[in-house]
């Protein structure tokens, strides 16, 4: 196993569906953040242009999604990712009823 460059941790195994998502949701990210700024403060020349950069960071930020579900170890799970932990629910509501006990050895 090759060393770290931070000597703390392994490096990272990214595949290029993650290097693709960094780079999609950079671009969506950058041209939303631009086109708002010509939107607020643009004179009504720059309705154009921001009309653009809103058309590149909504099929840009789509691309997203389906780049991190394909790099899971197993893609038919994604949907973990999206709603509640059944685990955090219960130690949330165990620290509510219990506020002295960790809570932390209890199994659900």
């Amino acid at each position: 196993m090759p060393l770290s460059d931070t000597f703390f941790a392994a490096p990272p195994h990214w595949s290029w569906y993650v290097i693709l998502y960094f780079f999609f949701g950079g671009i969506a990210g950058g041209s939303y953040l631009i086109a708002t700024m010509l939107d607020l403060f643009g004179d009504e020349s720059d309705h154009t242009m921001a009309r653009i950069g809103y058309f590149i960071a909504f099929p840009a930020a789509l691309l997203c999604a389906p780049l991190l579900i394909i790099d899971l170890t197993r893609p038919e799970r994604f949907w973990h990712m999206t709603g509640e932990n059944e685990v955090l629910e219960q130690r949330q509501q165990c620290n509510r009823e219990n506020p002295e006990s960790n809570c932390q050895g209890q199994r659900p």
